[in-house]
């Protein structure tokens, strides 16, 4: 009897949808904070690591990058706007101007 509560509650009150923006805009934040960093650092490293092998047969996985590549492009984010860290930081608010 209670188990279908809280799922219609969640979904009615859009609550699901708002955590994942959140998650989404988190990750922007990160993405922004972690491409600053200079390459000697090891978050910057293991954000640009190309393993050596191959891959296995099949559909790609979803990776975090190509998460925060959809975010920025949802959001008409450019690649290069990282640097400029007032602009990044205006393009990973809540709430976007039209």
């Amino acid at each position: 009897m209670q188990s279908g509560i809280n799922s219609s509650i969640r979904n009615r009150s859009c609550v699901t949808l708002l955590l994942s923006l959140i998650l989404c805009l988190q990750g922007l934040v990160w993405y922004g904070h972690v491409k600053r960093m200079s390459d000697d650092r090891w978050p910057k490293r293991a954000l640009e690591y190309i393993p050596p092998s191959r891959r296995r047969r099949g559909r790609p996985a979803q990776t975090w990058m190509s998460g925060i590549v959809d975010t920025m492009r949802d959001r008409a984010i450019q690649e290069n706007e990282w640097e400029n860290r007032k602009v990044w930081r205006a393009k990973c608010e809540m709430r976007q101007k039209p």
